[in-house]
């Protein structure tokens, strides 16, 4: 979708705005297919972007041809929920990838946002924020947790996610006894509320609330350590949000110590203890975003065209039906949650999904 006005002739043309990506890896709503999941997703790119570039398909060349088009004032966001792992291909996409961040850094006058990894690994951000009093105290070997520890702790693999990789252990002996291999341990934090933070420009834009999605199945107190965890996602309301203050403190901190640019879009997951402390579990650069977050996200970043809002609405309305229908009881253990009132299914905007084409930008 383009904006096209015929402007005075000293004006050259209205600022651009790109999504730029490298994979297609980002989820969708709760309790719809999800075949409709990736059309939701592709239409909210489609309506929100003047233009949509996939990296994989470029060359060095192509992307220095396409750098140089870009004029004073665009946006370009390059976004990826996904880590490339150390294999002779993805170093080459890397390569690309490096290239391209480098080129549109360089470019003066460019809003570029990216959500890059700023850690390596678990290990490394457990590392470099270890003397604050929000992270739980932690060692990196077996050995360490049996003579320092404070039991029970969780114990967990560097590059784990969802839940992949962790597993809690009670007592010394529950852990001397296992026989998986992990990367770090930590003290487990007893909490009323985890909740994942996301942080633009050292500001909170986003906060949704994590409930385990199904008590009676997996959960970080039964798990073994190739379990998934899973979670409803609920969104909660800012405004007077009861932590506010205390998490955007957290989010300095971690913004200061790990020299995240302006540019970086991440979240941070943290727990609220009983004594209303905020402690953290980690930080992502590359969450996932579902509809929702993905349109919250947005409206800190791009400039959205009406047609758009009036299909945000639509979609919000989806979202929030949805959840609400299938995840109520969350919804109403949930700290501080948005108002699901009045929301509805359209038919109309399902009926325009289901023709929609989602095979190509």
């Amino acid at each position: 979708m383009k904006w096209v006005l015929t402007l005075e002739s000293f004006v050259s043309r209205l600022p651009k705005t790109y999504f730029v990506k490298y994979s297609s890896d980002l989820t969708g709503i709760s309790g719809i297919e999800s075949s409709m999941n990736v059309k939701i997703i592709h239409m909210l790119i489609k309506a929100i972007f003047d233009e949509v570039i996939i990296l994989e398909d470029m060359t060095t060349d192509q992307i220095d041809e396409w750098v140089k088009s870009l004029k004073k004032g665009d946006i370009v966001w390059s976004y990826s929920s996904r880590v490339l792992e150390e294999t002779p291909t993805n170093k080459e996409k890397k390569k690309v990838l490096d290239y391209f961040y480098g080129k549109v850094n360089r470019k003066r006058g460019i809003d570029f946002r990216i959500n890059d990894n700023f850690t390596k690994s678990k290990s490394d951000y457990y590392d470099i924020l270890k003397e604050y009093d929000f992270m739980p105290k932690t060692c990196f070997t077996k050995e360490e947790a049996l003579k320092t520890m404070k039991f029970p702790i969780v114990a967990k693999i560097d590059k784990g996610s969802n839940g992949i990789g962790v597993q809690k252990f009670n007592t010394k002996e529950e852990l001397k006894s296992s026989k998986s291999v992990f990367d770090l341990y930590s003290e487990y934090i007893d909490h009323n509320h985890e909740f994942r933070v996301f942080v633009l420009d050292g500001k909170i834009i986003y906060i949704v609330e994590r409930i385990e999605k199904y008590k009676d199945k997996s959960n970080i107190n039964s798990k073994s350590k190739n379990d998934i965890l899973e979670f409803v996602y609920i969104p909660q309301e800012i405004e007077n949000f009861p932590y506010l203050r205390k998490i955007q403190n957290v989010a300095k901190a971690v913004d200061e110590e790990l020299g995240s640019h302006t540019q970086s879009i991440y979240s941070i997951d943290l727990l609220i203890t009983p004594d209303e402390k905020v402690k953290v579990i980690e930080s992502n650069s590359k969450s996932q975003l579902g509809p929702y977050a993905f349109m919250e996200v947005c409206k800190h970043i791009v400039d959205i065209p009406y047609q758009a809002k009036l299909l945000i609405e639509k979609v919000r309305n989806l979202y929030l039906a949805n959840e609400y229908k299938e995840f109520k009881t969350q919804i109403n253990k949930s700290l501080h949650p948005i108002s699901y009132k009045n929301t509805s299914i359209d038919d109309e905007l399902l009926k325009a999904l289901k023709g929609f084409d989602d095979t190509t930008f």
